[in-house]
């Protein structure tokens, strides 16, 4: 056990040195790397708060039943009722047409207009939100409501669930795309960088060979140079994305979105770390592996 770990203290060692001998290329690779990097795990985070307005009511399809305006209280109460027993309602919430006209009052370029009418024009109203989002229960409910007897109208907004719902899923879609493309392209850097240490090393690996060094043993300097190139994008990806999430979240603090969680969505997190980091070393010591192992099935007697 000792005289392992002893090997990886050295190969580490070994590859921190080599790190610090071509310390502006691997700042270079790693800044390109990260920045790239920190598109699909942006696009994670902006998922993830376009999610959260899915699920709030920004994003609910609402349902909005009109009585008629000469309908009397106890034909507006048995709507009420009738209408928060309905299986494919979640919930109700009635407006009266006192609380509409106090509304449209508050608007400074109606109130003078509301108030030449004499009269309230509005009638009583409810709005109906979807059971667990379903807005094509709703779109039932709207052909159901319309003949009942008290009802003058029924608007179903369900435009915006189906938007945020769509936009949702293609920002998903891309930052799956993107992840994976950019992987790849980790992968081949690294790849690439590692094959040309091996390169440049080569007499060294083969006297080592010829002296007995395993082709673990000779593998293990470059595994480490590259996870630790991929640790390294990965935090510069974290970085990134971090800084420019907090510009944007000052950006549309002022615009009263009236949801604190959407804001904290696009936050990264302790999560975001990990998977940024985490991912970025595996594809990192991945990229490695694959350049040396291909060097050594080239150099040995039967490749």
């Amino acid at each position: 056990m000792k005289t392992w770990l002893r090997e990886h203290r050295l190969a580490l060692h070994e590859a921190l040195g080599r790190l610090a001998s071509q310390s502006v290329g691997f700042a270079l690779t790693v800044l390109v790397i990260g920045i790239a990097a920190a598109l699909p795990l942006g696009l994670r985070l902006l998922t993830g708060a376009v999610d959260v307005l899915d699920r709030g009511p920004v994003a609910t399809a609402q349902l909005t039943v009109f009585a008629t305006v000469d309908a009397a209280p106890p034909v507006v109460q048995a709507l009420g009722e009738r209408l928060g027993r309905h299986p494919a309602a979640a919930g109700v919430r009635f407006v009266s047409r006192d609380q509409a006209l106090a509304a449209l009052h508050r608007d400074a370029g109606l109130a003078q207009l509301m108030e030449d009418l004499g009269s309230n024009p509005l009638p009583d109203a409810w709005i109906v939100t979807a059971r667990g989002g379903d807005a094509a229960g709703l779109e039932t409910l709207r052909d159901e409501v319309s003949g009942w007897a008290g009802v003058d109208q029924v608007l179903l907004d369900a435009d915006r669930a189906r938007t945020l719902r769509a936009l949702a899923g293609g920002l998903r879609q891309t930052a799956r795309l993107l992840g994976a493309l950019l992987g790849v392209a980790l992968v081949a850097v690294c790849f690439s960088t590692v094959r040309l240490q091996v390169l440049t090393q080569r007499e060294e690996i083969e006297v080592a060979k010829l002296i007995g060094a395993t082709d673990a043993f000779i593998r293990r300097p470059y595994l480490y140079f590259g996870t630790l190139q991929g640790l390294v994008s990965g935090l510069v990806a974290f970085g990134v994305v971090a800084g420019g999430s907090e510009s944007l979240r000052h950006a549309l603090a002022p615009a009263e979105l009236g949801a604190v969680a959407v804001l904290d969505a696009l936050a990264p997190d302790l999560a975001s770390l990990w998977l940024a980091v985490g991912v970025g070393g595996v594809l990192g010591w991945l990229g490695a592996w694959l350049s040396v192992s291909e060097h050594l099935r080239r150099t040995s007697p039967g490749g």
